[in-house]
């Protein structure tokens, strides 16, 4: 079910940021993988919450099952001077993090993504992915950008969703999300951008070739850029 695309490409990326350069190293935005020492302190602080996202009778069973070997290679430990995100973990799980058991879909068909303080275990989830209108399949990739031109970086997600409906109801598709940045260190999703992307994505160009994270960023950065014109 899940699919791990993270190479060391990928991880170059995260790190240097979309120039290749040092330039994220220069204005100390770094991110890097979970150690083990990590997923103890990460397993200690989800310990209390597993079952307000999981039945008992699974965890039983199978504990862990939200956070499994490949979430926990897309989990990452970010330092850098912005805020909101100056040390602290990201981190997928597979869960719905508000509703728990409660929601209307199962714990394996959600997915959450949390910023998790490194310091006192603080968790703040992001809003809602928009794949949660479907059911999750796995993520594709994670990438922290700066679109709006201001030096801040966006968290753009990449979630397979499936709608589990008709012969084609386990084919994933791809399910974009660009988190922005607010000057309090909280996060939003701008419905228009989302809007945009989607038409780009699935209306103009339909096809997967046209579902990949640079047209997601030349969309967000478009629309920023036409935004500021406006004014």
């Amino acid at each position: 079910m899940f699919y791990s695309k993270i190479s060391l490409v990928f991880m170059l990326c995260l790190i240097l940021g979309a120039s290749g350069s040092l330039a994220a190293a220069e204005s100390k935005f770094l991110v890097q993988p979970i150690d083990a020492g990590d997923k103890t302190k990460l397993q200690r602080i989800f310990k209390p919450l597993e079952s307000k996202w999981v039945p008992q009778q699974e965890l039983s069973k199978y504990p862990g099952l939200y956070w499994q070997d490949d979430l926990q290679k897309q989990s990452f430990r970010i330092a850098s001077e912005q805020k909101g995100l100056e040390d602290v973990y990201f981190v997928p799980v597979q869960a719905d993090y508000e509703q728990g058991t409660k929601a209307a879909r199962t714990w394996s068909q959600s997915v959450s993504f949390l910023i998790i303080d490194r310091k006192n275990g603080e968790i703040r989830p992001l809003p809602t992915h928009p794949a949660m209108e479907w059911s999750f399949d796995h993520i594709e990739s994670v990438a922290f950008r700066d679109v709006q031109g201001n030096g801040q970086r966006a968290i753009v997600i990449d979630v397979a969703a499936i709608t589990g409906i008709g012969p084609t109801g386990t084919e994933p598709f791809d399910v974009f999300a660009v988190y922005l940045p607010a000057a309090d260190g909280s996060w939003t999703l701008d419905e228009k951008l989302q809007q945009l992307i989607d038409r780009q994505l699935y209306k103009k160009c339909n096809a997967s070739s046209c579902r990949t994270l640079g047209a997601v960023l030349k969309v967000s950065k478009d629309y920023f850029r036409d935004k500021k014109v406006k004014r």
